[in-house]
């Protein structure tokens, strides 16, 4: 995604060293490459090359398939409206939380939250996440 290049860079750096705000919130048209721009991020920010999509990776739509994907990390927690429902809940943002604020990190980098699609969120759910 050529087009995403310089805006990855721009927060690739500050994510890398860890000077980033403590939320990123990536806004564009639907299919220019924001989950990809999402785990590229997350991958320089916890120091894992494993996260970062390869050419034609396939994305998980779940968290199930998410946990048996290629990308998985145990400190990237993937959030995403759960399998027939068609938002996510204040449920799905209270297991993100308690999975980064209860817990160590296994890898010792960190942990990174990945809300996709956000804007599927219901109120109650982005209430709950400026909270956090």
């Amino acid at each position: 995604m050529t087009w995403l290049y310089p805006n990855y860079l721009n927060l690739s750096s500050l994510v890398k060293t860890h000077d980033n705000a403590h939320g990123l919130l990536l806004v564009g048209h639907s299919g220019i490459g924001k989950r990809i721009l999402a785990f590229q991020l997350a991958g320089d920010y916890l120091d894992s090359e494993k996260l970062k999509p390869k050419a034609r990776a396939t994305f998980a739509t779940t968290a199930n398939e998410y946990h048996d994907s290629d990308l998985f990390h145990p400190d990237c927690h993937f959030v995403c409206p759960e399998e027939n429902k068609t938002n996510i809940s204040i449920d799905n943002i209270r297991e993100l939380k308690n999975a980064c604020l209860y817990k160590t990190s296994q890898k010792g980098k960190g942990k990174v939250g990945i809300i996709y699609p956000a804007e599927l969120m219901q109120r109650p759910a982005a209430t709950s996440l400026l909270k956090f």
